[in-house]
């Protein structure tokens, strides 16, 4: 389909063998107030029935661009960034869905910004069996401004389906980095936000729906992506992300003993110690893991049990 003018918003929705699922988040994004956008599909190489649930959304704001390999989320957010005609864009997963008013509350903002505003995102319902639970706390959420430091010092508070993102912007740091399996947002919130200022919108216009087999939830990949960030942004993790640091680390070493990898893993957990002293979960858990693999285990389930009451309450 073709437009006679550009549209404001370019909304990107990479996908591979989700039929089941795809149909709710085009739903959601066509039911949206703000109505001057262009929905680009990219479809990582399917080997189901996407392309035939896509086929009767084929409006005139909706373009479905067909990968003929699979490479991954971050690749197709990549080339829809390059087929993209609007000055901002947003990204829904084929797995979630907007709220109707999430468009217009970005975009009006965006508005109201100037031009050191890069990253406008929203709050989130997360969805856990049918009910819905805002998370995670507003404490991490509610981050705005110069974040870069902040960042540095946690793990992302900004979902990337939560976000529209001044386009030019990624001619500034990049686009995505196609080489990390997963917590490609974090990579390139790192890197824009030392250029660019972050807003936040407090309303939860965004539905999380967890999905058990998504790639960030990959052990490999998880395993895989943290090396490569401690490496990408060693410099920067140096200078001010002890925090972020030591919690890679501690999860890679969890997830390495989880797999039988003991050695490996207590290293990890010994690096995690080494830059957060203080921080007991971190001494509590080198120590645990030289009593071996199944004591390990044992100790994480426990506390995780004991934990989970207390982040839902």
């Amino acid at each position: 389909p073709s437009m006679s003018t550009a549209p404001d918003v370019s909304i990107l929705l990479p996908t591979r063998n989700r039929a089941h699922l795809i149909e709710r988040a085009i739903k959601s994004v066509l039911a949206q107030t703000f109505t001057n956008f262009e929905l680009i599909v990219v479809d990582g190489a399917s080997t189901d029935a996407t392309a035939d649930v896509v086929a009767p959304f084929d409006v005139l704001r909706m373009y479905y661009l067909r990968e003929e390999t699979p490479r991954g989320a971050a690749a197709g957010e990549n080339r829809g960034i390059a087929a993209a005609r609007a000055e901002y864009i947003a990204f829904i997963d084929d797995d979630d869905e907007w709220l109707p008013s999430k468009l217009e509350a970005q975009w009006s903002r965006f508005l109201t910004e100037g031009d050191e505003t890069g990253v406008i995102y929203t709050g989130r319902w997360l969805d856990k069996n049918g009910s819905r639970l805002f998370g995670p706390p507003l404490a991490i959420l509610a981050r705005k401004g110069r974040i870069h430091r902040e960042l540095l010092n946690r793990t992302t508070f900004v979902p990337l389906v939560c976000a529209m993102v001044r386009k030019r912007c990624f001619d500034a740091v990049g686009l995505f980095d196609e080489r990390l399996p997963t917590s490609n947002d974090y990579d390139l919130w790192v890197r824009m936000s030392e250029h660019f200022r972050f807003v936040y919108v407090p309303e939860p216009l965004v539905i999380v729906h967890p999905s058990p087999d998504s790639i960030s939830t990959n052990a490999d990949n998880i395993i895989a992506a943290r090396r490569m960030l401690l490496e990408k942004h060693a410099e920067a993790l140096k200078r001010s992300g002890k925090n972020v640091a030591a919690f890679f680390h501690w999860q890679i070493g969890t997830l390495l003993i989880a797999r039988g990898d003991v050695v490996d893993g207590r290293r990890h957990l010994a690096k995690a110690f080494l830059e957060r002293p203080l921080r007991g979960v971190y001494a509590a858990s080198w120590l645990t893991s030289l009593l071996g693999r199944d004591v390990y285990l044992e100790a994480r389930s426990r506390l995780h049990r004991w934990a989970s009451p207390l982040r839902g309450a």
